[in-house]
């Protein structure tokens, strides 16, 4: 019996050494250290947490910033969190989160957003009396993507009072339908993801914008660690007032080439010339066809071209895309031109004598 009793006396007392190592920061404590207490298996929480305006959070396993987790995982950005009184849980198996209003009054709207491996609650306590519009929690965007498993719960940060809203995630690679590649879906729930399809980027750290008027997503990739943002005791929280807006058009790549077996393969550069729309030239000659294919890098890491049967919508490493010959007439410019947000393309041929091919409303560009 003795034995017995030291034992659970054993595993109690290494029960609470792992739930005692891992601290609440965040905008809160001034970036502080507030410990975690056991709120269940693999859980740790920290409850009726007081933000008088709205902030951000990490979970720190040693208090130190050498482990620490937020959106995107470790060495994630910060969580956003809204004005409250919250619960803030943390799973430190799966390194998911769950912040729930600590209560809920009778006259007021208490709203949850709960970040887990499978679902983000929304829940909303109305009084018998009517809501105002000011107390309805903003729609939470959800960047889903290969990074985590297309699963729901990593949560965009607003900008400032904005409509935009970020995230910074590391993407580690692709999944068996392809390369890294990502949504933003409202609410999580599936039905209204953007855009239609899959938003491809580059291998590693990639900065996320999202217009919630607009719908357009912009992407900055190649970035340093955290995309430049350093966790410390100072915090790495979003500025809440927005950049200025750059003339450049929306683009989801940073560069764009046009490679075509008329140039042996050479890869050429293409013009950013309307929101996401990037314009080529091929070198067509009569009597000639021609086979060209799209390369994101310059270096065919990332590139596309359309499998058969051909429907204007670039796969990524697809087939090479024929160029009709121009046969009795001359047409040496046929201009090429692709939307890096939808992956589609179109031929714009320069006589009456040949249609263009592949999404054609391009051509009016």
């Amino acid at each position: 019996m003795k034995l017995k009793i030291a034992l659970m006396t054993s595993i109690l007392g290494l029960c609470a050494q792992a739930h005692a190592d891992w601290f609440l920061r965040g905008t809160q404590n001034n970036w502080g250290t507030t410990q975690m207490v056991a709120g269940g298996t693999n859980t740790v929480q920290v409850t009726s947490v007081v933000f008088s305006s709205a902030g951000s959070i990490k979970f720190d396993r040693f208090g130190d910033w050498q482990e620490n987790y937020g959106v995107g995982g470790r060495n994630g950005t910060n969580i956003p969190v809204a004005a409250g009184t919250w619960n803030i849980k943390f799973f430190t198996d799966t390194k998911n989160w769950n912040i729930s209003p600590a209560t809920a009054s009778s006259s007021s709207v208490a709203s949850s957003v709960a970040a887990s491996s499978s679902s983000v609650a929304i829940s909303s306590v109305k009084s018998s009396s009517s809501v105002s519009s000011s107390s309805v929690a903003q729609t939470p965007y959800h960047i889903r993507g290969t990074f985590n498993a297309w699963a729901e719960g990593t949560l965009m940060a607003r900008v400032g009072t904005s409509n935009v809203y970020e995230s910074c995630i590391n993407f580690t690679g692709g999944d068996a339908n392809g390369s890294p590649r990502f949504k933003v879906d409202p609410n999580g729930g599936w039905g209204d993801a953007i855009p239609a399809n899959d938003y491809v980027v580059s291998q590693g750290w990639v900065k996320v914008s999202f217009n919630s008027t607009s719908k357009d997503i912009s992407v900055q990739q190649n970035l340093p660690a955290n995309c430049a943002v350093a966790s410390s005791s100072t915090s790495s929280a979003i500025s809440s007032s927005a950049s200025s807006q750059s003339s450049t058009p929306a683009h989801t790549f940073n560069k764009l080439n046009l490679r075509q077996d008329s140039n042996s393969w050479a890869a050429e550069p293409m013009a950013l010339v309307a929101d996401h729309i990037w314009q080529g030239q091929t070198h067509t000659l009569r009597s000639a066809a021609n086979q060209f294919k799209f390369d994101v890098n310059g270096d065919w890491s990332l590139n596309f071209g359309d499998n058969t049967p051909t429907d204007g919508i670039a796969d990524q490493n697809g087939a090479n895309i024929l160029v009709n010959g121009c046969y009795n007439f001359d047409c040496t410019s046929v201009r090429v031109l692709f939307n890096d947000n939808t992956r589609e393309y179109a031929l714009c041929y320069d006589s009456e004598h040949h249609n263009d091919s592949g999404t054609t409303s391009l051509c009016a560009q």
